[in-house]
């Protein structure tokens, strides 16, 4: 059962049992009073016919006894008059009664012996009627000479009677359906139609959707439930927002123990590396260098002994930098010139980019200037550099961006983006960690991003990926600028020579 029928049903059922109520007594008083007013009409027509019927007897006129009894039986609802000697004998009836007169007789004979009048109720002919007699006497104190009846029709108070029950019926359904019709208005109004709102804000609200607040039409208990539960909706979404923000917190947290194990991890296998490797490293480039230093060789065999040297020094300096990435030392830290660094790499690996049919373009917006080891931003460039020419086996373009940001705190942004497939919004989150990679075995390790991201963060900056305009992805370093470098030239880049592609 609906809301609405149950309280239009709580307010039509009492109205009903009221108004039955009322209609039954309504209709039972009505019948007393007719009948108490037929029974007062009937004493006063007694009364009169009583008196006539006393000064008839008195002067022997007969004839005008009959004459009243005869006008009596045409006064309204007087069914008629039965008159009898002092033994029960008829002596006149009205000619209504004149089937039925004999039956009156012991009505008359309790009228005699009571010596008082008597009433009472009775049928006559299918009908309901009331009976008066009373005793005649031709003077008071005098005896008795017979009794009189007068009857009265009562069919017309069972008439009037279905009559009214049936007004009140009438009523009573036409107001009951009036009250419905009124108090469906008023709760469809006051209560149905908030409720249905809040109904519907509640149905439509779920873990995912605590925006949708129900209306506040009124200030009664609805619109308190409906501001309370507004007030509920604003407490989930602070408890959800917080409890988002902590298990955002603790993913964070567990991704940066994993990333530190990890790191951990890679600064043992360095350590554990750069240790076996260095001594039988230093024993080559000894011997080496004592070779050259002795002499007597060949022009050949010089050349082949100093690219030992050369390269038994590029594996010392990388020894050396692993372990100074796994003892977490720095180096020496100086103001530094972005853009040439960036000119620099890009020429170390003009080569390799045209084997790859890679082209390297930069682009430097002035001067600059940051404060860091030149080792660490030399090898954040070439690891960026490096990725996105991977991501092109088959040829493409790489593009270096340089430039000082204008919005505070001051700071310098690297832009390195290529024509690659760049990099799935779902992996953005996982290229920085460590060992992680989408390359082919031979060709990475998945350190370099890591690396690269460690020590921008170590720099106070960060590292991020997004879309490149070449269709690719785009990776952006962003470093605090040095403040202290001032407007000076860049040491190796001159000024017209910054945007265009190295030779």
């Amino acid at each position: 059962m609906s809301l609405a029928t149950r309280i239009v049903t709580s307010v039509l059922v009492p109205m009903l049992l009221c108004i039955g109520v009322f209609g039954v007594i309504n209709v039972r008083l009505r019948r007393v009073e007719m009948i108490d007013d037929a029974r007062r009409e009937l004493r006063d027509h007694a009364t009169t016919l009583s008196a006539s019927l006393g000064a008839a007897l008195r002067d022997h006129q007969i004839e005008d006894v009959a004459e009243l009894v005869d006008d009596l039986s045409r006064a309204d609802r007087v069914l008629g008059v039965v008159i009898f000697d002092h033994d029960d004998q008829l002596v006149r009836a009205s000619r209504s009664l004149q089937r039925e007169a004999p039956r009156f007789a012991t009505f008359g004979r309790r009228a005699r012996a009571e010596t008082d009048r008597v009433e009472a109720m009775t049928a006559s002919d299918g009908r309901r009627v009331i009976a008066y007699g009373f005793a005649l006497r031709a003077r008071v104190g005098e005896r008795h000479r017979g009794s009189a009846v007068l009857l009265r029709d009562l069919s017309y108070v069972d008439e009037n009677v279905a009559h009214s029950a049936r007004t009140v019926s009438i009523v009573g359904v036409l107001l009951a359906l009036i009250v419905v019709a009124a108090a469906w208005i008023g709760v469809r109004s006051a209560v149905l139609r908030p409720v249905e709102l809040l109904v519907a804000a509640v149905e439509r609200t779920g873990l995912d959707a605590l925006e949708h607040k129900a209306p506040v039409l009124r200030r009664d208990e609805v619109g308190r439930l409906s501001r309370a539960y507004n007030a509920l909706l604003d407490s989930l979404r602070e408890a959800r927002a917080a409890l988002d923000e902590r298990t955002d917190a603790l993913v964070a947290a567990e991704r940066r123990l994993h990333h530190a194990q990890r790191l951990a991890l890679v600064g043992q296998l360095a350590a554990n590396l750069a240790h076996r490797m260095g001594s039988p490293l230093n024993v080559i480039l000894g011997r080496a260098r004592y070779a050259l230093q002795q002499g007597g060789q060949s022009e050949r065999d010089q050349k082949h002994l100093r690219e030992i040297v050369a390269g038994a020094e590029s594996i010392s300096a990388v020894i050396e930098q692993l372990l100074s990435r796994a003892r977490r030392g720095r180096g020496k830290v100086s103001s530094l010139e972005l853009g040439s660094i960036a000119l620099d790499v890009a020429r170390f690996l003009e080569v390799e980019a045209e084997e790859r049919g890679i082209t390297i373009a930069i682009a430097a917006a002035g001067p600059a200037w940051v404060k860091a080891t030149r080792n660490e931003i030399e090898q954040v460039v070439l690891n960026l550099c490096v990725n996105a020419m991977q991501a092109q086996p088959r040829g493409g373009r790489v593009e270096l961006s340089v430039r000082e940001l204008t919005e505070e705190p001051p700071r310098v942004e690297l832009r390195v983006d290529d024509a690659g497939p760049g990099v799935a919004p779902s992996e953005r989150e996982r290229v920085f960690e460590a060992f992680y990679t989408s390359k082919e075995p031979h060709e990475g390790t998945g350190l370099g991003l890591t690396i690269c991201e460690e020590i921008a963060q170590a720099l106070g900056g960060t590292l991020t990926v997004t879309d490149s305009a070449l269709g690719g992805a785009a990776f952006i370093v962003v470093i605090p600028r040095d403040t202290t470098a001032g407007p000076r030239p860049a040491p190796s880049l001159d000024q017209h020579s910054r945007s265009q592609e190295p030779s």
